[in-house]
């Protein structure tokens, strides 16, 4: 296992033709009440931009995808 910080610019790529899939975990961190607060709503907001939607779709898409070919080799 291995946690690291994305905060930073970075580039991933991927050489193989294997699918990558990368499991994302939110930590969150003590802060005071107008912390989780400002937290609290900078997150929604960022859950109603199209760019997160466009994620969301495209990864229920995927999921799909992931669903039938499940189904297909049993």
């Amino acid at each position: 296992m291995l946690v690291f910080d994305d905060t930073y610019r970075h580039e991933v790529r991927n050489n193989s033709s294997e699918e990558r899939v990368v499991l994302i975990l939110h930590f969150d961190r003590p802060m005071n009440r107008i912390g989780r607060l400002t937290h609290s709503v900078l997150m929604a907001v960022i859950g109603m931009s199209p760019f997160v939607k466009k994620a969301i779709r495209n990864h229920s898409k995927w999921e799909e995808q992931f669903r039938r070919r499940t189904i297909a080799s049993q």
